[in-house]
């Protein structure tokens, strides 16, 4: 295995521009990530309703389907 040196400018160069790169990828993509993050959290927050109805005997999709539509409900009524 080959062993290289990397001076210290050149580390500092890459660890700039990656950190750079990556700010500017969370900003430029905020309007994509900012609502897969809250859905998945909404997700894990309704998978132990959506299990509860599960258990109940009542259909997965219509258990799903009642939960999103109880959560719109409940935001429309916050508003």
């Amino acid at each position: 295995m080959i062993d290289i040196k990397i001076p210290f400018y050149a580390k500092a160069a890459l660890i700039s521009i990656g950190a750079f790169a990556l700010v500017y990828t969370l900003v430029a993509g905020q309007a994509i990530i900012v609502p897969i993050v809250l859905a998945t959290i909404l997700a894990i927050l309704f998978n132990p309703f959506v299990t509860f109805l599960v258990s109940r005997k009542i259909n997965r999709i219509v258990s799903i389907s009642l939960s999103v539509l109880i959560a719109t409900l409940f935001a429309v009524g916050m508003k």
